[in-house]
């Protein structure tokens, strides 16, 4: 048998079963909705896997979001480099004994 490309997390484990705890809710308010929340949860919980496994849905997204990641730690990293590169000026122009020519005699 093929191995699951992914796994449903925590949460959206919790929210499945809730759902499904919900069709009591509505037994008691709307039973004719349950003709089609039933169906709906059957197929959130048997089929939406394999739909997004088998149309490439999923890698497309993890694709997209591994992008939108690595742009983002790209720019967080050379502004820390900047930053870095900053303190490093600022601290070895403190520490210089030269008086720069730009300055008043008796500065």
């Amino acid at each position: 048998m093929k191995e699951a490309q992914f796994y449903w997390g925590p949460f959206a484990r919790a929210c499945y079963i809730a759902a499904w705890w919900f069709c009591l809710f509505f037994v008691w308010v709307a039973p004719n909705v349950l003709w089609t929340y039933i169906p709906v949860l059957i197929f959130l919980g048997v089929g939406l896997r394999p739909l997004l496994e088998a149309t490439g849905l999923y890698t497309a997204c993890q694709a997209i979001l591994l992008k939108r990641d690595d742009a983002y730690w790209a720019k967080a990293n050379s502004r820390h480099r900047k930053k870095v590169e900053q303190e490093e000026r600022s601290k070895r122009l403190k520490q210089q004994r030269l008086k720069d020519e730009r300055l008043p005699k008796d500065w």
